[in-house]
């Protein structure tokens, strides 16, 4: 019992830090995003090519509205439904979404418990947010009890490759295998279990992206400004001063020849 305790409580608080990370960069994010709003473009030119019944759409995760844009120009005729966990994303992505003279139903609230009426809606998209959710298999299984008969679920995600290169550099300085936040994202496999075990004609695409950095301030900086947090409780108590810092990008550029970062990026669909 304590131990449940406990577990609740941690994911609870893994849930409000991601909040108010993704809070704190609402200014910067956009400038930021690159990778995120390439993986848009790709995921939007898969949910464009989809056949799925007309209806209600709902997105989840929404950020500032990289691929809210889209689907509202694209899917003119159709109710769209944005939330977010953060009501400063939210009110950057309405923002945003204004100067395209359109409206939109967006909604502040936790992806793990929408709290929606079920068989309402027609498709469930997300952009680069599922690998933040805390339980996966959970959340799926409420997605699909809000998707109509035929619906439809296509999303992008991290994979667990994302950031190995600073990952391993971490673990040369300190002497020990190191895992960021991104290391506990959900790999092709653990994805594939999820999705078929509540969706049928199930599909996982991976890409890898990669991008060069002048230096590891400038890929941390990239980060806190997307409102990624990479520590774990493993990390919590590092402390990383100007000289770490200095220590840690000579430890990358010997062991990759330049300041490079790895984006793994699985594209997932499916239908109820």
């Amino acid at each position: 019992m304590l131990n449940d305790m406990l577990t609740c409580w941690e994911l609870e608080s893994n849930k409000n830090r991601i909040k108010e990370s993704f809070s704190s960069a609402v200014n910067t994010y956009d400038c930021s995003s690159d990778i995120q709003s390439y993986v848009a473009d790709i995921l939007f030119q898969r949910i464009s090519c989809l056949n799925f019944p007309y209806g209600p759409i709902l997105e989840f995760g929404c950020g500032t509205g990289l691929l809210t844009k889209k689907l509202l120009c694209f899917f003119q005729k159709r109710d769209i439904f944005s939330f977010d966990l953060s009501f400063n994303m939210c009110k950057k992505a309405k923002e945003n979404i204004q100067v395209l003279d359109k409206s939109i139903n967006f909604l502040v609230a936790d992806a793990e418990y929408p709290c929606l009426v079920s068989n309402y809606f027609s498709a469930i998209f997300s952009n680069s947010s599922f690998q933040w959710i805390n339980s996966p298999k959970d959340t799926l299984r409420s997605f699909k009890e809000l998707l109509v008969p035929r619906g439809v679920i296509v999303i992008s995600t991290f994979g667990p490759n994302t950031l190995k290169e600073l990952s391993y550099s971490l673990s040369i300085y300190l002497n020990k295998k190191v895992l960021i936040a991104a290391s506990n994202f959900l790999n092709k496999k653990q994805l594939i279990k999820y999705f078929s075990s509540n969706f049928k004609s199930v599909k996982i695409q991976e890409i890898v992206i990669t991008k060069k950095y002048p230096d590891l301030f400038s890929l941390l900086k990239s980060l806190k400004d997307t409102g990624s947090n990479i520590k774990t409780s493993q990390l919590s108590s590092f402390i990383l001063t100007k000289k770490k810092l200095n220590l840690i990008n000579k430890i990358y550029k010997k062991e990759f020849g330049e300041i490079i970062a790895s984006y793994q990026v699985f594209l997932c669909e499916a239908q109820r």
